[in-house]
């Protein structure tokens, strides 16, 4: 609720915080039975848990596409991941389970939200 002191006018958010969201985009090529999902350090990617990591839509293939909201001045880390079938299947043989799983190769994409809208956007060749 808005008040002033000495002509200062100040707002404050009680029990909120301010969010912004974020619209990622990566163009990737798959191959058939593979989806691309987003993982990275909070909880909207899974905290780097591949189990519930933010799937993204193929609408507009071979852009994949998603949208969370984060704190604003919160650095998110994060990787985009392209794994076979649902995540839940994963639990398998640590061979088979590494090859159903292919990270992005690097360092991780970080991104700090600062205003209500924040888009991102990744070629994965």
């Amino acid at each position: 609720m808005p008040f002033e002191f000495a002509g200062i006018r100040t707002i404050t958010k009680v029990g909120s915080v301010a969010k912004g969201t974020i619209k990622f985009s990566v163009s990737a090529t798959t191959i058939f039975g593979q989806n691309v999902y987003v993982s990275g350090n909070i909880p909207q990617l899974g905290s780097w848990n591949l189990s519930q990591a933010l799937l993204l839509s193929p609408d507009a293939y071979p852009t994949w596409k998603g949208t969370i909201t984060a704190p604003l001045g919160t650095t998110v880390s994060y990787k985009y991941v392209r794994m076979y079938g649902p995540v839940t299947k994963l639990a398998q043989p640590e061979g088979l389970k590494a090859a159903r799983v292919q990270w992005l190769d690097g360092p991780n994409l970080s991104v700090t939200p600062s205003a209500s809208e924040n888009p991102v956007s990744y070629n994965w060749k």
